[in-house]
């Protein structure tokens, strides 16, 4: 057991052993003495210690909180030291002696912390981290992971699936992957950053030159290029502009030189950006070409606040738009579980189930597919809900053993599930259907398509459709076509026959149901209904509005709209639909074409072919 000290590091807390604090207290000291007379110098120790608390917060995990000795040893290992740069001195030799006695003692801890794990990176996440932590642990650059997820996601037509397979394997990984910042990649890839020191307006092409090793003057060269043909440099400077952070200190000068952050090579990025800031003043021609780029920056500059306001207000009203969405996902679940274990028996006055029969659907549900199907949905949701309050609060509440309880309970429940459905599945696996014919008196001035709007029932569930078409018969003749799945054939269509769907004649009046009707008692078995009405030709009719609602390519076919039904007066002609009170076009004048008597032969033995159903 060891006492702990609880430090304050560049505004990160953390838990430090006290031997580690002395050695840590000795180093930083050190460091300060060095450049204490550098100009910049308090700006370097804030870089110094904000990198080594970077690599201190690595080292913190569910299994570890305090920082060890052998954690400061790293550190030193990978800063260096002031003796590096001036030689043997006094002042540093406790902290050797220190690390060495301490390094003797400890050998097993060091062994098991080089032991490396795949874990995500949050420090270099674009998205989520996971190709960042793959290059660490491979010790590659993450600009070649991303690039190579993204050939296999984009990169292979050939083979369709794949794009799905890599976005879930991310998302899995994604949640399944323990994030850590600051990881040790032994590669010291370089980072892209704006330059702060070599800029005219926003310092883009500095920093691509800088990333690159190439002259910055040679990335504006060809960004004017860009601008004169057709303006795209233009918008690809300012995208960069925005998306890129601004390298803000020493630390990030080195890492867009892909150099490791050392005393050492603090040194000598120090003396370089001196030499930057004494180079010769510009020029009256150049001061005046890049006039309107930096009044454009300095624009900029001043709106980066509101900016940064509205990014945050869409991280907040994001955050609450997935907890509204997971909240409303979870209480539907519960509601609806409750409904299948019989709590809630009366739910037709407390939710409206929509095109889910549950009435019917409650027979075919088996305890297993209740809680399988519980899990498979309900583990998303919560996974929405966790995502919604790291967002909104910034932290990460999906730990790595939530994660892998959620994987593993959505994996149980999606197998469990599945293996459930297969005996339903097999109920509904083949199609059938069942032919009715029906005659009704024409001879009217006018008949009247109606429908009974007070019939129970929800047409979503048992979807029924209507075509009218014309024919060279005195009567209207309506064919049904009742449709089901089953276990087979004549299971389909004997369940086919259970559902009933009644048209009746009053006069000249035509009145439908509005849905099939089917026993509640009675299996769902996706029973459906299409109905073909023959009218007359030269028969006049009108529709009733609520029509609409079964009428199935009927008007469009002819150039006509649901929203002429209400009121309009129709006939069926040889040459198609015609409306005899619709407001008429300009071209509307023109003699109708005679109609060729071999026409309406044509037409009759059309269909009568139509009636040849299966």
């Amino acid at each position: 057991m060891k006492k702990t000290i609880t430090i304050n590091l560049a505004g990160i807390v953390f838990h430090i052993e006290e031997d580690a604090y002395e050695a840590l207290q000795q180093y930083l000291s050190s460091v300060k003495q060095y450049f204490l007379n550098v100009e910049g110098g308090a700006d370097i120790q804030g870089d110094i210690e904000s990198r080594i608390a970077e690599i201190f917060t690595g080292f913190i995990n569910d299994f570890k909180q305090a920082i060890s000795i052998e954690d400061v040893q790293s550190v030193i290992r990978q800063m260096g030291t002031v003796e590096d740069m001036v030689g043997d001195d006094e002042e540093f030799a406790t902290i050797n002696e220190a690390s060495s006695n301490r390094s003797s003692q400890n050998q097993s801890s060091a062994g098991q912390q080089e032991n490396k794990r795949i874990v995500r990176d949050s420090t270099n996440a674009l998205i989520g981290g996971v190709c960042a932590g793959m290059a660490a642990y491979f010790e590659v650059n993450p600009l070649w992971v991303r690039l190579g997820t993204l050939a296999l996601f984009f990169g292979f037509p050939v083979f369709p699936p794949l794009s799905g397979i890599i976005f879930l394997s991310y998302i899995v990984l994604w949640i399944a992957m323990p994030a850590q910042a600051n990881l040790e990649n032994k590669g010291n890839f370089r980072k892209y950053f704006r330059s702060r020191k070599d800029k005219i307006l926003g310092g883009v092409a500095g920093g691509i030159g800088t990333y690159f090793g190439v002259d910055p003057v040679v990335i504006r060269i060809a960004f004017v290029v860009f601008i004169a043909a057709g303006g795209s440099g233009i918008i690809l400077y300012f995208l960069l502009w925005m998306i890129t952070p601004e390298a803000k200190s020493v630390t990030d000068d080195l890492q867009m030189q892909g150099d490791p952050v050392t005393l050492n090579n603090i040194e000598e990025q120090i003396k370089k950006n001196v030499k930057l800031e004494n180079k010769e003043a510009e020029s009256k021609v150049v001061k005046v070409l890049v006039f309107p780029f930096r009044l454009i920056a300095m624009v900029f500059e001043a709106i980066g606040p509101f900016f940064r306001f509205l990014f945050e207000a869409f991280r907040v009203f994001v955050s609450l738009i997935l907890f509204v969405i997971g909240a409303a996902f979870l209480f539907s679940i519960v509601l609806i579980f409750l409904i299948l274990v019989g709590v809630i028996t009366d739910y037709e006055h407390v939710v409206k189930t929509g095109s889910v029969p549950l009435n019917q659907l409650v027979h075919e549900i088996t305890p297993w597919m209740i809680g399988f199907g519980t899990l498979a949905l309900a583990v998303p949701v919560i996974f929405i809900l966790l995502l919604s309050v790291s967002l909104m609060f910034r932290r990460a509440f999906i730990k790595p053993v939530i994660s892998l309880v959620l994987i593993g309970l959505f994996l149980l429940g999606s197998i469990g599930l599945g293996i459930t459905l297969v005996p339903f599945i097999s109920r509904i696996s083949e199609d059938g259907n069942f032919i009715d014919s029906k005659e009704f008196k024409a001879g009217y001035k006018t008949i009247t398509l109606n429908m009974n709007i007070n019939q129970e029932g929800n047409r979503d569930i048992y979807p029924v459709s209507l075509t009218i078409k014309g024919w060279d018969q005195p009567n209207i003749k309506l064919n049904q076509r009742f449709e089901a799945q089953g276990s087979s054939w004549k299971d389909a269509r004997n369940n086919a026959r259970l559902a009933t769907y009644g048209v009746a004649q009053q006069d000249s009046t035509l009145i439908f149901d509005s849905n099939l009707s089917i026993d509640q008692n009675l299996p769902y078995r996706m029973q459906r209904l299409e109905m073909t009405m023959y009218v007359p030709f030269n028969q006049k009719f009108t529709m009733d509005p609520s029509i609409e609602e079964i009428l199935h390519m009927t008007l469009t076919p002819h150039g006509y709209n649901v929203g002429q039904i209400d009121g309009n007066v129709w006939m069926f002609k040889r040459s198609g639909l015609k409306c005899l009170t619709c407001p008429k076009s300009d071209d509307s004048d023109a003699k109708e074409e005679e109609e060729d008597p071999q026409d309406s032969l044509s037409t009759t033995k059309n269909s009568e072919h139509d009636e040849d159903w299966d």
